[in-house]
């Protein structure tokens, strides 16, 4: 609804300029309630000249005389009306897409906002469920162009953040040639603000400002509205069978997405409203049920996990180092005629005395590192190894590695 179109703003407007409440009661009687209705209340055109026209239809029927002192006031009023009738007539004829949506006036989003207000009782409109007065702007437009489209959520925001967000920068202006007419204007561009939607409770009052901005803007009831929210937060909140994932915050999204695309088409033709009805009431419950918008809401089937990668870089490579309990291959038995395999022979750290010696002989058997040092107390049978010369090749008695010449 425009400014013209609006009982409120016309009320505020008599009062403003000082007409008595009798005056205003008898142009309601009339059915002289707004500007458009106002304008044309005769076939007198403001600057024509001869006002006796205005003066038999409109200033003696309220005021009882021709001379009465608000005669002016009338004529004055008169005039505001018929220009803003013939201003809203040719914003309509130059609309184009991409120009900023009109705003509805703030005393009739007021008077709208305190009807819901004593329909939704004892449930406050204000703080987090009061919506933006662009969002309102923003869903009067479609209604008023007749097109539906999406509301973002994070489009969803309040009036308390578009109150303390709204900032003026007179240094910085912005004057380009328009699209249409090809005059200069100047372009403001108003702050980008978006609703928080990090948790469930800031998704649930986003819609909540949502429905209360439809309604407001008159494309859907509040109540309607909930209908939707309720059956996207009903399947959000479901356990999850067995084998499958919760539904997740994306999947709502995209429900929400597809009952605006359905309802933008079932309304092509316009939105039109029905006599007591909102246009898209009638539509959003044969929406609801639509096999498009369940299939969104389904349980996904469960990924299988996929096996983690163990890190190669601080572990060393398992074929080049050897490992601590190594699995001796089977020896194939030899060919007949053919000498048997020998074993291959023990590698083993030597203590630093006897670098360059072995720990064990040819037979691969163990050599006491403490007979070659001198510091073995043991005997010929001594438990740690053979006492014999541990240089490579040598493997007597009665000399150690030591004094091997």
């Amino acid at each position: 609804m425009s400014l013209v179109d609006s009982a409120p703003v016309f009320k505020a407007r008599c009062l403003s300029i000082g007409l008595a409440e009798t005056v205003i009661d008898s142009l309601h009687d009339k059915g002289w309630d707004t500007h458009a209705t106002f304008a044309f209340s005769c076939s007198y055109i403001p600057g024509s000249g001869d006002d006796a026209a205005f003066v038999m239809k409109v200033i003696e029927p309220l005021l009882g005389s021709a001379d009465h002192a608000d005669g002016a006031k009338l004529r004055r009023l008169h005039f505001e009306s018929y220009t803003l009738a013939a201003a809203e007539m040719k914003r309509k004829v130059e609309s184009a897409e991409g120009q900023p949506p009109a705003k509805l006036p703030p005393a009739e989003v007021a008077e709208r906002i305190a009807v819901l207000q004593a329909k939704l009782d004892p449930l406050l409109i204000e703080n987090t469920m009061e919506p933006s007065h662009a969002l309102i702007n923003y869903v009067s437009q479609a209604v008023e162009d007749g097109r539906w489209r999406y509301i973002e959520w994070d489009r969803c925001t309040t009036r308390a953040q578009e109150v303390n967000g709204i900032s003026e920068d007179t240094g910085l202006k912005v004057w380009r040639p328009d699209k249409h007419s090809g005059v200069i204007k100047e372009f403001h561009h108003e702050p980008k603000l978006t609703a928080p939607l990090t948790t469930d409770l800031e998704i649930s009052n986003a819609l909540k400002r949502r429905g209360v901005a439809y309604e407001v803007a008159q494309a859907m009831s509040f109540k309607s509205h909930e209908k939707l929210v309720n059956l996207l937060f009903n399947e959000y909140l479901k356990p999850a069978p067995d084998g499958f994932e919760k539904i997740s915050i994306s999947q709502l999204v995209a429900a929400d997405r597809e009952v605006h695309v359905r309802l933008a088409e079932a309304t092509k033709a316009g939105l039109a409203n029905s006599p007591g009805v909102m246009p898209l009431d009638q539509h959003l419950q044969t929406v609801l049920d639509m096999p498009c918008v369940m299939w969104q809401l389904m349980p996904r089937p469960k990924r299988p996990h996929a096996p983690v990668a163990k890190a190669s870089s601080s572990k060393p490579n398992v074929s080049s180092s050897p490992s601590k309990n190594p699995v001796k291959k089977r020896l194939k038995p030899a060919k007949a005629g053919q000498p048997p395999p020998k074993k291959a022979r023990q590698t083993f750290p030597m203590p630093k005395g006897l670098m360059g010696g072995v720990a064990f002989d040819d037979s691969n058997r163990p050599i006491c590192f403490g007979y070659n040092l001198g510091t073995c107390k043991n005997g010929p049978d001594c438990p740690k190894g053979r006492h014999v010369c541990c240089k490579a090749g040598c493997f007597q008695t009665g000399h150690t590695f030591l004094t091997h010449q």
